[in-house]
């Protein structure tokens, strides 16, 4: 019996954005750091209903654009309406299909899929998305279903613990009081 694919072993990469025309081709928007293995993939990982579904991507259905874009069919998926069934889903890969990954680099970018634990707090939450901004670092995080961004810096983080795929920090007071 094969065991389903945990998103442990897995790194998101980004979100199919949008259909794009009416034979089931899909605005697939990533960070730019992933474009190289974007651009060799043959699978992505769509999570649906919590889980990672795996999706083969059809030949010649991959069509770079910009270095965080491209244009992927997949197969199975030949019309506007099955397409549109995919918009919004986030996509996943193999972290051992990530070169980051097999050549042992870490960035913040892959802190994605860890859980985030305040010092205060406890355990927030999923970190879902990690952006730059000109430097600056904000976590994206799924508090209660409440998306929230928390600043990360080398002076909040407390430990990283890899194997566990979680991040102590010292968040700033009151940033996960959604009420």
């Amino acid at each position: 019996m094969n065991e389903a694919l945990q998103k442990s072993e897995c790194l998101k990469i980004g979100c199919i954005q949008k259909t794009h025309g009416i034979n089931g081709r899909l605005l697939f928007v990533f960070a730019p750091e992933f474009a190289d293995d974007v651009e060799k993939a043959e699978v992505f990982m769509l999570e649906i209903d919590g889980g990672l579904v795996p999706w083969f991507v059809a030949a010649d259905g991959l069509d770079m654009k910009t270095d965080s874009t491209a244009l992927v069919k997949l197969d199975w998926i030949d019309s506007e309406p099955q397409a549109k069934t995919l918009c919004g889903l986030s996509v996943y890969m193999r972290r051992d299909d990530v070169h980051a990954c097999r050549d042992g680099e870490f960035s913040v970018i892959h802190l994605t899929g860890f859980t985030l634990i305040d010092l205060t707090e406890g355990r927030v939450g999923e970190i879902i998305q990690v952006d730059d901004y000109n430097g600056n670092i904000l976590l994206t995080v799924d508090h209660h279903g409440a998306h929230i961004m928390t600043p990360f810096h080398d002076d909040l983080l407390v430990h990283l613990d890899h194997a566990r795929h979680e991040i102590t920090m010292r968040c700033p007071s009151g940033i996960f009081n959604t009420e």
